[in-house]
């Protein structure tokens, strides 16, 4: 099952009859900042289960999934009907799947081009960012995310990933201001945890406590991720984060992982333990969930680290 929604709520009743050429530009500006698209392959519908669990792997499911969407997309491309937007979000579709099999030149290509062609489309240089974040880029990743706040992206998602930017270049404060940003952003419950425990990261490298509405969101035994922002509030160590995961059954508890090692690396890193913290991210990637940000942070920090990303 997949949702989508979208509310628009006027700021003004009426538009007077010299404005509304205006207006309407106004609007097809906005439309312009409205992107996404729900994708289901061929083989991801079947009787045995979600995405065939049971055959195979969460991991060789996604790694299909990836592999079916740059199939599908490249067609897309080939065919010559798409132009503009259209033919923009095609390539960030073929870029993010690429960057899933880590083949980060492709995606590049792709997410060069979706900007080349529609520089307005604020998902582009989304798209441009998140290929130059997986490729340790960070000042062209900041900056294709601040483009994108600026064309009209959602604020929670560009301060989300301008912070992640900023936070992997070293810069601690401005990543804490996003990352705050992001959190105050967010209405769903869980989407606002990820955000704050991101902000924790940077105040925990930047020697600063945490504020008490985000020490007020950790829950040790709480739902999934409450644990891990437990662990950076002092309220939970990292073997009763992972206790907390090992609760939870078959796909949910190997997403989970993927993101608890990364945390738990994380916080290491804030304990001085680099080691623990290399172990760690090394753990994070070999869950295989390529499609999360934590699979993609932990690889950048074992580079970083001189661990094998």
């Amino acid at each position: 099952m997949a949702r989508a929604t979208l509310s628009f709520e006027a700021l003004s009743r009426d538009v007077p009859a010299k404005d509304v050429p205006a207006f309407l530009d106004e609007i097809k500006k906005m439309e312009r900042g409205v992107g996404g698209s729900f994708v289901v392959m061929s083989n991801q519908v079947t009787r045995g289960g979600f995405l065939g669990i049971g055959r195979k792997t969460l991991q060789d499911n996604l790694v299909a999934r990836a592999q079916a969407a740059i199939e599908r997309s490249g067609k897309a491309i080939a065919g010559g009907q798409l132009g503009g937007d259209d033919l923009a979000q095609a390539l960030c579709l073929r870029a993010q799947a690429q960057m899933e099999l880590d083949h980060l030149d492709p995606a590049l290509q792709d997410a060069q081009e979706a900007v080349r062609i529609a520089p307005s489309l604020a998902a582009a240089w989304f798209c441009h960012g998140n290929v130059s974040w997986a490729r340790g880029d960070f000042s062209t990743a900041e900056a294709d995310f601040g483009q994108s706040l600026l064309l009209g992206l959602s604020a929670g998602d560009a301060y989300y990933r301008r912070g992640q930017a900023r936070l992997l270049a070293g810069k601690l404060d401005a990543a804490a201001d996003d990352l705050g940003k992001a959190a105050g952003d967010r209405s769903d419950a869980n989407a606002r945890v990820f955000a704050q425990l991101w902000l924790a990261i940077a105040l925990q490298r930047g020697g600063r406590s945490l504020p008490a509405e985000l020490v007020a969101g950790a829950d040790a035994k709480g739902a999934w991720p409450r644990p891990a922002l437990a662990m950076f509030a002092g309220q939970a160590s990292p073997e009763q984060v992972l206790e907390q995961i090992a609760l939870k059954d078959g796909d949910e508890r190997e997403l989970a992982l993927a993101e608890g090692w990364f945390y738990i690396g994380e916080y290491w890193l804030g304990q001085s333990q680099p080691d623990k913290a290399r172990d760690a991210f090394e753990k994070a990637r070999a869950k295989g969930i390529t499609r999360y940000l934590e699979h993609v942070a932990a690889g950048l920090e074992l580079k970083r680290l001189g661990g094998k990303p």
